[in-house]
């Protein structure tokens, strides 16, 4: 294993620790993963290890199985405040939207109007 000083690494190395890392963690985010390989964060992006589709797939992967459990979780509990950000951490934009009451509506792509709040603002282009 080479130092996080050394910069000649084999990026299917740095694919293969991120993958298992993934796995074995269920990470979700880049910079946790970069913790868990045997290069630097610099590195690690210069081989663009994070655009990699098999890494991409993997913590995909980790947050569908993370959201599936934490909406079991809502049916069987009442509190969900702790859940319910998580979900906010793992979820799309679409979801994040939703669970924060706010929606966007493109009218023509004209004009958009967004609602927050149950408040209806007209934004100009």
């Amino acid at each position: 294993m080479k130092s996080k000083g050394d910069t000649t690494y084999d990026p299917y190395v740095l694919e293969d620790e991120a993958l298992q890392a993934i796995q074995k963690y269920k990470l979700t985010q880049v910079d946790d993963i970069v913790a868990f390989v045997s290069c630097s964060r610099a590195t690690f992006y210069n081989h663009k290890i994070d655009k990699l589709d098999s890494i991409r797939e993997a913590v995909l992967e980790v947050k569908i199985k993370l959201k599936q459990g934490i909406k079991k979780k809502w049916y069987e509990r009442e509190n969900t405040q702790a859940e319910k950000y998580l979900y906010l951490l793992l979820g799309t934009q679409e979801e994040r939207d939703a669970l924060n009451g706010t929606q966007k509506i493109q009218e023509s792509g004209k004009i958009e109007i967004e609602i927050i709040d149950k408040t209806i603002k007209k934004v100009e282009e």
